[in-house]
C-alpha cells in the first residue's frame, strides 16, 4: 500500500515538474535564461530544456518597436512655427546584455506616457 502511495506522489511531482522545464522561443525571439540570478547565456529559437526552480527564462523581443511621438510645435530660429511629427524606433541589439533584457517594450511604454518636449 505504502509503495503504491511513494510511486503516485512521484509521478505525480514528474507530471508537473516536466511542463516546466520545457521551453519553446519562437524564431523572432531569444530566451535570455539565467541560473540563480546570474546570466548563462540566450538560446533559441526552438525548443530546450531548462531546471526547473533554479533557471529562469525571460523571452526577448527581436521586432523592431514602433512608437509614435505626438505632434509638437516648434519656434525655429526666424520666429516660424512649425509643427513637428516624429516616429521612434526600438530595436534589440545584444540580447543578453544589460540587467533587465526583456523589458525593452516597457521603456516604450513609459516614453511614450510621459513624453518631453522636442530641443534643438
Amino acid at each position: 500500500m505504502s509503495n503504491t502511495i511513494i510511486i503516485g506522489i512521484i509521478v505525480l511531482a514528474l507530471l508537473v515538474i516536466i511542463p516546466m522545464s520545457v521551453k519553446i522561443v519562437t524564431e523572432f525571439e531569444r530566451g535570455v535564461i539565467f541560473r540563480l540570478g546570474r546570466l548563462i547565456g540566450a538560446k533559441g529559437p526552438g525548443l530546450f530544456l531548462i531546471i526547473p526552480f533554479v533557471d529562469r527564462m525571460i523571452k526577448v523581443d527581436l521586432r523592431v518597436v514602433t512608437m509614435d511621438v505626438p505632434p509638437q510645435e516648434v519656434i525655429t530660429k526666424d520666429n516660424v512655427t512649425v509643427r513637428v511629427n516624429a516616429v521612434v524606433f526600438f530595436r534589440v541589439v545584444g540580447q543578453g546584455i544589460g540587467p533587465y533584457p526583456g523589458h525593452l517594450p516597457d521603456i516604450a511604454d513609459d516614453t511614450a506616457q510621459h513624453p518631453g518636449t522636442i530641443r534643438a
